[in-house]
C-alpha cells in the first residue's frame, strides 16, 4: 500500500484503483497457497526454537510479525506436543550456543548473574535460568532433558 500511495502523489494514479489490484493479488496468493499464516507460524516457531528462544519470545516475534493469535497458538501448541519441556530445551540451546552456564570456560561464578540476566532477557523464567546455570556440567544438563529431571 505505500508503493500505492507512492505512485498515487507522483503519477497521480487513483488509490482505490490499486488497493483493489493488492486485495486481488492476496486472495490469488492465499488460493494457491503462497500466503500461508499458519505454515510461517509453524516454521519460524521450530527456527526460533531450534535457536534457543523461549515460547513467550517466539509468541512475541510472530506477533510482531502480524501472524494472527490462533495460528501463534496452533504453531505453540504444536512445539509444546512434539517436545517434552520446549522452555527448558530451549534454554539449554541458547546457553550452549551463547557459551553461557556450564558452557563457559572460565569464571563461571563470576558471570553467573550476567548468564542469568542474558537468559532472562529471552524470556525464560528465573527457575529455568537459574537450572540451565547451576547445572554442573553441559552433560549433566542436556542428560536431564531426555530423561525428564
Amino acid at each position: 500500500m505505500r508503493r500505492v500511495e507512492r505512485s498515487a502523489r507522483v503519477h497521480g494514479t487513483d488509490r482505490d484503483e490499486g488497493a483493489m489490484a493488492i486485495a486481488q493479488i492476496i486472495e490469488r496468493f492465499q488460493a494457491v497457497g503462497y500466503i500461508d499464516d499458519q505454515g510461517y507460524a509453524v516454521m519460524y516457531a521450530g527456527s526460533l526454537f531450534r535457536r534457543g528462544s523461549s515460547l513467550r519470545a517466539i509468541r512475541y516475534k510472530l506477533a510482531q510479525k502480524g501472524v494472527p493469535e490462533d495460528a501463534i497458538e496452533t504453531a505453540l501448541a504444536g512445539l509444546a506436543e512434539s517436545v517434552a519441556d520446549p522452555d527448558r530445551q530451549a534454554a539449554v540451546a541458547y546457553a550452549r550456543r551463547r557459551r553461557i552456564g556450564p558452557w563457559r570456560q572460565e569464571r563461571r561464578e563470576e558471570a553467573r548473574d550476567r548468564d542469568l540476566a542474558a537468559l532472562g532477557r529471552q524470556g525464560f523464567s528465573y527457575g529455568i535460568a537459574r537450572w540451565v546455570v547451576d547445572a554442573e556440567s553441559p552433560e549433566i544438563c542436556e542428560a536431564s532433558l531426555t530423561s525428564g529431571d
